[in-house]
């Protein structure tokens, strides 16, 4: 866990460094939002496979200006971001015995007060198979779970402008496929692709810090789930069915999002 502003003059100098100029479209007014609620999930798209790193560099900075930079925050993350400790602490990344923090831990955080606001870019890894704007399918529903058994309110964000920081290679080929394939089993973290999704993926993006974001554009919307938590059913199979039509129905929210801030 991190407070927001204990990282406050790195992430303002890598704005600076990497981002021109960020501007916001607010669905809702976010000073009011954080004046009454205590508990919040963010859910972003992912963009780039690096677009998390844009993310805590255009929210960040503007969280802590509303006054809120005591808030305690954290993000559901790959395992890899522990490979880069700075990074890692920044976003409040914890492990657990070894293992990255499950939704019980989640849930218990947020009720115990120890928690104020969790982030998740729930695409995740097939994010690498994007073309650094369009939504991806969601990797895992398990963050409205946490929402809803934890009370918190949803937030959703999508961005555009880090696609600068995507290049695409073709992968069509089986060949290309295979290729990839073998690489990643080499890489830690990676050994374990989606092999339904590579399968199924035209090209693979390949992220960087390709010069500075010219423009960082940004649309957020509260999301109110139609699930709730008496909802849930007590088996795993039927509550994973349950989350993942509300998953469906938050991902095409954002969709429209992403259409109309490309509109604007």
């Amino acid at each position: 866990m991190v407070r927001f502003d204990e990282y406050d003059a790195l992430i303002r100098s890598c704005q600076r460094l990497f981002i021109k100029r960020v501007r916001f479209r607010d669905g809702f007014r976010w000073q009011d939002y954080l004046r009454t609620e205590t508990r919040g999930l963010i859910v972003c798209n992912h963009g780039p496979i690096i677009g998390p790193f844009v993310w805590i560099m255009a929210l960040l900075p503007r969280i802590i200006d509303m006054g809120y930079g005591h808030l305690i925050y954290s993000a559901i993350a790959h395992p890899i971001i522990s490979n880069i400790p700075i990074f890692a602490r920044m976003v409040g990344f914890e492990i657990k015995n070894g293992k990255r923090l499950r939704s019980a831990d989640y849930i218990e955080l947020f009720k115990s007060d120890q928690l104020n606001v969790l982030s998740v870019s729930p695409e995740g890894e097939h994010s690498l198979y994007g073309n650094g704007v369009d939504m991806q399918p969601f990797r895992s529903p398990r963050s409205i779970e946490i929402a809803l058994r934890a009370n918190c309110r949803i937030i959703l964000v999508v961005g555009r402008g880090f696609e600068h920081w995507q290049k695409n290679f073709s992968i069509k080929d089986s060949w290309r496929k295979q290729l990839v394939r073998k690489v990643a089993m080499k890489i830690p973290f990676l050994d374990k692709l989606d092999e339904r999704a590579l399968e199924q993926a035209d090209q693979l993006s390949i992220s960087g810090i390709f010069g500075r974001i010219p423009e960082f554009h940004v649309a957020s919307e509260l999301y109110e789930p139609t699930l709730t938590v008496e909802d849930l059913a007590e088996d795993r199979a039927t509550r994973d069915e349950q989350l993942w039509v509300e998953a469906e129905r938050m991902r095409l929210q954002m969709v429209r999002m992403l259409e109309e801030l490309k509109a604007a």
